[in-house]
């Protein structure tokens, strides 16, 4: 059955495919050969550093991994290679301070969704650096003022900080008003 997946794919040249909610890190790796993809959704499946990395080839521009066993090291390697990606989802996946600075070196970021995730308020700097920053998500995780005054520069359509230890200093975010759809 994989194969005959990855041969439509490839035949068809779908850039986007959806595995969410399943068991696939066993035959991720055969995804690389489909080289239209640029978005894929792997919420809440089986997907480790290790399956991750046998994807390392494609040109991925959107890559949703909330809920899966991804840390910190398979961010990193994702970063060194100087992915082309303009959306992460990392929701609840366990990572840090450190998978934000790796991810600051992408200029082409544009959407970063770090809710429950074990990033603190140390990371307002590498967030400040991601310019073209349009959606941020920090809900649950123990990001302040720190950080809320490092993301007062950055163009934000949407933000979200529900669940965080912010507290009076959302009233300096009150420039990004002009611009904001939405504010959790």
């Amino acid at each position: 059955q994989v194969d005959a997946l990855v041969a439509m794919l490839r035949h068809e040249a779908i850039p986007g495919l959806s595995l969410r909610g399943q068991a696939v890190a066993s035959w991720l790796g055969r995804l690389a050969a489909v080289d239209s993809l640029t978005a894929l959704v792997l919420d809440d499946t089986d997907v480790d550093n290790a399956a991750l990395a046998a994807l390392e080839v494609l040109p991925l521009r959107r890559l949703y991994l909330a809920g899966t066993a991804v840390t910190d090291r398979a961010v990193l390697a994702l970063a060194a290679r100087r992915a082309p990606l303009e959306v992460v989802d990392l929701e609840g996946c366990e990572v840090t301070d450190n998978a934000v600075a790796a991810l600051s070196a992408l200029p082409t970021l544009r959407a970063l969704n770090l809710a429950e995730t074990e990033v603190r308020d140390g990371v307002g700097p590498w967030l400040e650096r991601l310019v073209r920053l349009e959606v941020l998500d920090l809900g649950r995780t123990a990001v302040g003022a720190r950080t809320v005054a490092a993301v007062r520069t950055l163009p934000l359509r949407e933000l979200y900080l529900d669940g965080t230890a912010v507290g009076r200093e959302v009233a300096s975010l009150a420039v990004l008003a002009p611009g904001l759809v939405r504010f959790d």
